[in-house]
């Protein structure tokens, strides 16, 4: 029935444009992580997962 398929032009370009945006979010995300201050990644990594209070009254 379908001996070939006939694609638009549009549809050659959005996986272009889907990877593209992808990489700027990831060139933002890696940008924000290298220029951030030393002092602001220390608090980050000591902040807490979960409160204690939460964890003390969950039963598994």
């Amino acid at each position: 029935m379908f001996k070939r398929i006939i694609l638009e032009d549009w549809q050659n370009i959005v996986p272009f444009f889907s990877f593209g945006t992808a990489f700027l979010i990831f060139l933002f995300g890696v940008a924000i992580a290298v220029f951030s201050k030393k002092e602001k990644i220390d608090r980050m990594a000591n902040l807490p997962l979960e409160n204690n209070q939460e964890n003390t009254n969950r039963t598994h």
